[in-house]
């Protein structure tokens, strides 16, 4: 039996688009955070509200993004998790300048499970 090379399947997970490049999870976290921001703009001064509103949309844009360090996550979930981490747990630092390659590889191994 002869095998052909093909595609492998990375990700079986799919997000639901509802527009170009916005997930539906996204536009639901884009409206909460705006249905919040505002609810607290009677907190703001009158002259500052449609700045305000503004920068909260900015802001809701910006962490519907991808993050930088976990392709994977949202940079909402990646201060999520960053809020909700073990804070118990001892994490020793690498000197990635002194150190071996094993031991960079085995950092990274450790961060991917957590």
């Amino acid at each position: 039996m002869e095998y052909t090379s093909g595609t492998v399947v990375e990700e079986l997970k799919s997000e639901t688009k509802v527009y170009k490049g916005i997930m539906l999870q996204d536009f639901f976290f884009m409206i909460i955070y705006m249905m919040i921001a505002y609810i607290l703009r009677e907190f703001v001064s009158s002259s500052l509200r449609i700045i305000y509103l503004l920068f909260s949309a900015g802001v809701a844009l910006y962490l519907t993004s991808k993050s930088g360090s976990n392709k994977n996550r949202r940079k909402y979930e990646a201060v999520a998790l960053f809020l909700k981490r073990d804070r118990a747990v001892y994490y020793p630092v690498i000197n990635r300048s002194l150190a071996t390659e094993r031991q960079l590889k085995e950092r990274e191994d450790e961060n991917r499970k957590h």
